[in-house]
């Protein structure tokens, strides 16, 4: 069997699910949406912008990533009834 062979017999995994089950503290939009729920980062995207979930952390050099501690945050914000974010984030 050749090595494409064995690579094409591979189950694939949905790189927006952590592979050991623990998500991370930090997660790219992908990810982050998977975490929230939503059907895909541009619908996660879109609630972003409109502020119904918060903006991502960017550090130096790296591409845009969400706290889980802010999606988590937020989450019990709406799940107690409050309104989208304030600004403050």
């Amino acid at each position: 069997m050749t090595l494409a062979a064995l690579d094409d017999a591979r189950p694939r995994r949905d790189l927006r699910y952590p592979a050991n089950g623990a998500w991370p503290a930090l997660m790219h939009a992908d990810m982050a949406a998977a975490y929230v729920d939503e059907p895909d980062r541009d619908a996660f995207l879109r609630k972003v912008r409109d502020r119904t979930y918060p903006p991502p952390y960017r550090m130096p050099g790296c591409r845009a990533r969400w706290r889980k501690a802010d999606l988590d945050a937020t989450i019990q914000g709406l799940a107690a009834g409050t309104a989208a974010l304030d600004g403050d984030i």
